[in-house]
């Protein structure tokens, strides 16, 4: 087994730091005023990978949840659900992961189950 082999790998969004320190000033000033509903703008972002140790999963330092894209209406991720996880590692930090949570979910179990595979070989 290739040492790469042994991480989960999952698209992850990164920000441009300017765009979205602009993003977080705009949204505080917003929140200060309180007067009428804006679109913030949202930050330049690219997607990179992140690639987890399979070992954060089998020792259950690693949580997700989902989450909505910036932006979006409660009626609008109503309708279409989210369509983000947010990845909680402990020795790791966060991630915003661009799949929905079923998919990484369906992901996650597929690496997994290779991965427990491929140990019960060794």
């Amino acid at each position: 087994m290739k040492y790469t082999d042994r991480f989960f790998k999952f698209p992850v969004i990164k920000y441009d730091a300017i765009s979205l320190a602009n993003a977080f000033l705009e949204e505080e000033q917003e929140e200060e005023v309180q007067k009428k509903i804006t679109t913030i703008q949202a930050p330049d972002f690219a997607i990179g990978v992140m690639a987890l140790p399979y070992e954060e999963f089998k020792r259950n330092k690693v949580a997700w949840t989902e989450s909505c894209k910036k932006g979006d209406t409660a009626d609008e991720v109503k309708r279409g659900g989210f369509q983000e996880t947010v990845i909680f590692s402990i020795n790791y930090g966060d991630f915003l992961c661009s799949w929905d949570r079923k998919k990484f979910e369906e992901k996650l179990n597929e690496f997994m189950e290779k991965i427990s595979k491929l140990e019960n070989l060794s």
